[in-house]
């Protein structure tokens, strides 16, 4: 009686009616009722399985329901399947290829698959290939907080795996989390969103939208539409340990869309060092908002190539020790090149942070607790017109950590501004809107760099830098040179001061600058039709080593007084013979010893009276 009976459920099993009770056995199966009996597909391949939608599955206990075995399966739900228990809804329970995950279609976006403390779909084997396409709602309550994901495929090492959450005719789909990520992609993963990726927590911990884990090569795609959201952060990741020879992930978010981090950043990929790259095009709205902890726009360890044209913001970041830093972008060289908005900010009433915009730097210092390493790839920034690098209260840009051998160019373009703020933080040191460190600077600017709340608004530290600025620049504040050789280089036309620690002044041919203020250079350069005009309250200019200055019948034809004076040094201009000479329109050229030079200009005198090219008739 009892064989009957199994054979009879076979025979039923094959005609796709369901029996009760009774293990299935790998085959297509299509269900249109209420079934409680767990289906398996495969081992043969190319197999199928459908629960319509008059139909559902549901399971309890810690049984899969779903589990694939065979090659080229195809699983597609536009009704619900739901596992009640411990159990997962899908799974594989070998090594397949080719499966495909349908829950819904065009025409049906009220498809559910949902589980109550396990992964809605996991790939456990490291060869197997999948790919998702959900049109309606997939949902991991994950009830006991352990770490249950929507689609878990960080198994997958060597195999290909694809999920599509919508369509471009289809925003609607969900895929949530709670209290855990919502996609985990595997090797080489590609995840593209038109819906809503979504992971809610009350903590934020190990809560994220999409999370990369250790796994290289994933490519994340936010469409128009598209919101991934994390209850920590929107997108997380990074390379295992420092050994890793290659990581690299690519994030596009695209016009409209959104990534934002509720208790983290909007982007956190961590890394070691060179090997450990990310590249990020943004079109859309990146958010990062520290509600206990940090909280960045863009938080990539390793070197980055970002490209910006929307928004990349921090809203705030805690810090129970150390003074929390809010950053709009923060990584380890690499380039940004933005005709956005960049922005750091702090929420109103955290008196123990500052709102950075982009922050170049290495990872915490092992050897020297407390500082950072030094950056790991050339730092280029181009800011483009119509884009705007804002750190609140703080510096716009920022490179930290010793001297790395790598250069640091910033380009401000015309129509673009970098902007300054002033720190409220008790003790916080003020830093200028743009500060380098110990690496060889190189900035130009034609348009704004704001540093009038600080009243900085360039400090460009060690290494020897040059600061080129070109007509329609304008710079608020003042432009320190630090410390080694240092040149400021005018083309075009306009009005510079402020200046400090520069060794060097040097104008392009043809260029007209106007100096304002009192300043003092160690050498000064003028190029071919090149001309110097002085002005503004109490304007003075201190020169060592003159160079291109035309003198004829005793009066300089390409300096301009307008009733100032320019002094140079007797000591390095011997052939001046330590004369007073006329300005064009007024003021005089006077000879003094020793001038008031940068502190460093000592260092090359020496080298600078070697300087020719002069234009000088002293006739008269």
């Amino acid at each position: 009686m009892v064989l009957r009976q199994k054979l009879l459920c076979q025979t039923a099993l094959f005609a796709f009616s369901i029996c009760i009770g009774m293990p299935a056995i790998a085959a297509p199966f299509t269900i249109s009722t209420a079934s409680t009996t767990a289906q398996t597909l495969g081992s043969g391949s190319g197999q199928t399985g459908t629960v319509t939608s008059t139909g559902s599955l549901t399971v309890s206990g810690s049984t899969v329901a779903v589990t694939i075995s065979g090659n080229n399966a195809t699983l597609t739900n536009l009704g619900t399947i739901t596992q009640s228990g411990s159990g997962r809804a899908v799974r594989d329970s070998t090594t397949v290829n080719g499966l495909t995950i349908n829950n819904g279609s065009a025409s049906n976006t009220t498809a559910t698959m949902q589980t109550t403390n396990a992964d809605v779909v996991q790939m456990q084997n490291a060869g197997s290939s999948i790919t998702v396409n959900n049109f309606g709602t997939m949902t991991s309550n994950n009830s006991s907080a352990g770490g249950n994901q929507v689609v878990d495929l960080a198994g997958i090492t060597t195999g290909s795996n694809t999920v599509n959450n919508g369509s471009a005719t289809n925003s609607s789909a969900l895929m949530q989390a709670t209290s855990a990520d919502a996609v985990r992609p595997g090797v080489n993963g590609v995840v593209n969103n038109y819906g809503r990726i979504v992971s809610t927590a009350p903590t934020g911990s190990s809560s994220d939208g999409v999370d990369v884990q250790g796994n290289t090569g994933v490519v994340i795609n936010n469409f128009s539409t598209g919101v991934i959201q994390g209850g920590r952060s929107g997108v997380a990741g990074g390379a295992a340990n420092a050994a890793v020879s290659s990581f690299s992930t690519t994030i596009n978010n695209g016009t409209g869309g959104k990534i934002q981090g509720d208790n983290g950043s909007g982007i956190n990929l961590d890394g070691f060092n060179a090997n450990h790259t990310a590249t990020i095009v943004n079109n859309g709205t990146i958010t990062g908002n520290g509600a206990t902890g940090d909280g960045d726009g863009i938080d990539v360890d390793g070197p980055a190539n970002i490209t910006n044209t929307g928004t990349v913001l921090s809203k705030n970041s805690v810090s129970a020790t150390d003074v929390g830093l809010s950053e709009g972008i923060t990584i380890g060289g690499g380039t940004v090149t933005n005709s956005g908005t960049i922005q750091g900010s702090v929420a109103s009433g955290n008196t123990n942070a500052v709102g950075r915009g982009i922050s170049f730097l290495g990872n915490d210092s092992t050897a020297i607790p407390g500082t950072r390493e030094a950056i790991y790839a050339n730092a280029n920034v181009i800011n483009q017109a119509g884009g705007s690098i804002i750190g609140d209260t703080d510096s716009a840009i920022i490179v930290e950590g010793p001297a790395s051998g790598f250069n640091v160019n910033i380009d401000n373009q015309a129509g673009a501004l970098i902007k300054g703020g002033l720190s409220t933080v008790a003790g916080y040191a003020i830093n200028a809107a743009i500060k380098t460190g110990a690496d060889n600077d190189t900035i130009t600017n034609a348009g704004t760099i704001d540093g009038s709340s600080t009243g900085k608004a360039i400090d460009l530290g060690a290494g020897s830098d040059l600061l080129n600025l070109r007509t329609g620049s304008v710079v608020l504040g003042s432009m320190d040179g630090g410390s080694g050789f240092d040149t400021l280089n005018l083309g075009g036309n306009g009005t510079f001061g402020g200046a400090i620690n520069f060794e060097s002044l040097v104008f392009g041919n043809n260029a007209a600058w106007t100096a304002t203020g009192t300043q003092s250079f160690g050498s000064a350069t003028l190029g071919s039709g090149a001309t110097l005009s002085l002005g503004g309250a109490s304007a003075a200019l201190y020169l060592g080593q003159l160079v291109g200055f035309d003198i004829q019948s005793g009066v300089v034809q390409n300096v301009i007084g307008n009733g100032f004076n320019v002094f140079y040094d007797a000591l390095l201009n011997t052939d001046l013979w330590s004369r007073t000479y006329a300005l064009t329109n007024g003021g005089f050229l006077i000879a003094s010893n020793p001038v008031p030079l940068p502190a460093t200009f000592s260092l090359f005198a020496a080298g600078l009276l070697m300087l020719a090219a002069w234009r000088r008739d002293t006739r008269g």
